[in-house]
């Protein structure tokens, strides 16, 4: 029997499952590509339907895609070559581009697979025909086992002993580069499925197409909850103080410029990154009475009166953490503003209560 199927469908499949397939030249018959057809589910259609699905592997990874067709082949699976399936797709990609309603019939006859463009629609149209490979050597059986087989919380050493997942997992640029580029032609997410580093890890990319990666073995030298190297950062101090000075010359130049009348527009936001985005003004349901207390406690405890860290800490505007300095060097917490540098801080730790009673007792400054 012959089955037809989507152009664009098979060509796409195709594609994909060459990036999972041995491509040295001395490869053999991991340089294949195992095709079959079968009933089951495709998306949301109901019941099962017609299927041609493909499989293919290099050891490290393994992918296993399906498109819907018409039809089933007789005969069980078969082994396309990858310069076959590379045929495939240069002979027929172009009708493919120029009709999205384009269907290629394939059929089998003893160990010779053909695909043509439908015989109903196109008298004269193309077709190409290539030798299966022998499917003794693929490891056909083994791959769909090993795809739909859920992977293990612990694994057994060789010395005997089991050993209990970690949170780190070592893959190699190349594999993972597989993956990438078939969830870049299908506009799909990766889904990585894994419970132990030593385990292969399942691979979703969109509703039809699953595979396989294998990371790469380590021995544990310690609980591998954070990397081993090192963050290299500047001294934070002195970048605050570099910001705080650009702020203010930038404020300074904004104020110069507009009317006497006018208030300056858009207020400063210091963009941070894993967190909400900084607004100019506290929360509705904060006072400012409160968050000036707020502001104490953080400068008097750090000993640190910088606008960029209460901008950080507090989640307001740089301009509003200036003035909220600017109303503690009133109460006597912080001393003036010096340029760049951030402002003395005339509370002790020890008189943090003491000096926040204060505050709360006289408010703040209108």
């Amino acid at each position: 029997m012959s089955v037809k199927v989507p152009t664009r469908a098979l060509i796409g499949m195709l594609s994909d499952l060459i990036h999972t397939a041995d491509l040295a030249p001395d490869a053999g018959v991991l340089g294949a590509v195992m095709v079959h057809t079968a009933r089951g589910a495709i998306g949301e259609q109901p019941g099962d339907q017609d299927l041609l699905a493909g499989v293919s592997t290099d050891r490290f990874t393994a992918g296993h895609a399906y498109v819907g067709c018409d039809g089933q082949l007789t005969g069980g699976p078969s082994l396309w070559n990858v310069q076959d399936c590379r045929s495939v797709i240069a002979v027929f990609k172009t009708a493919a581009k120029r009709d999205e309603f384009h269907h290629l019939e394939v059929t089998r006859s003893a160990a010779v697979v053909t695909l043509r463009e439908d015989p109903n629609l196109f008298d004269d149209g193309l077709s190409l025909s290539f030798a299966q490979q022998p499917l003794a050597q693929f490891p056909g059986p083994f791959l769909y086992d090993y795809l739909a087989r859920p992977t293990a919380d612990e694994v057994q050493l060789d010395d005997g002993t089991m050993q209990g997942a970690l949170p780190r997992t070592d893959l190699t640029g190349s594999n993972v580069a597989s993956f990438v580029r078939i969830a870049d032609r299908r506009r799909c997410s990766i889904r990585l499925f894994r419970t132990h580093q030593r385990e292969s890890i399942a691979v979703q990319i969109g509703p039809t197409y699953r595979g396989i990666l294998m990371p790469a073995r380590y021995e544990p030298t310690s609980d591998e909850r954070t990397p081993d190297n090192d963050v290299v950062a500047p001294d934070l101090e002195e970048l605050h103080r570099l910001i705080d000075a650009e702020r203010a010359a930038e404020q300074a130049a904004a104020d110069s410029a507009a009317p006497a009348t006018a208030p300056v527009a858009g207020a400063e936001v210091e963009p941070h990154l894993f967190a909400a985005p900084l607004v100019d003004h506290p929360p509705p349901d904060r006072g400012i009475d409160e968050l000036l207390i707020d502001a104490a406690e953080l400068v008097i405890t750090t000993q640190f009166g910088s606008p960029s860290m209460l901008s950080r800490k507090l989640r307001v505007g740089h301009a509003r953490a200036v003035r909220l300095l600017d109303e503690l060097e009133q109460h006597g917490v912080v001393g003036p503003a010096a340029g760049s540098r951030s402002r003395d801080v005339l509370v002790d730790v020890v008189e943090l209560t003491p000096a926040l009673d204060k505050l709360r007792g006289n408010g703040g400054p209108g």
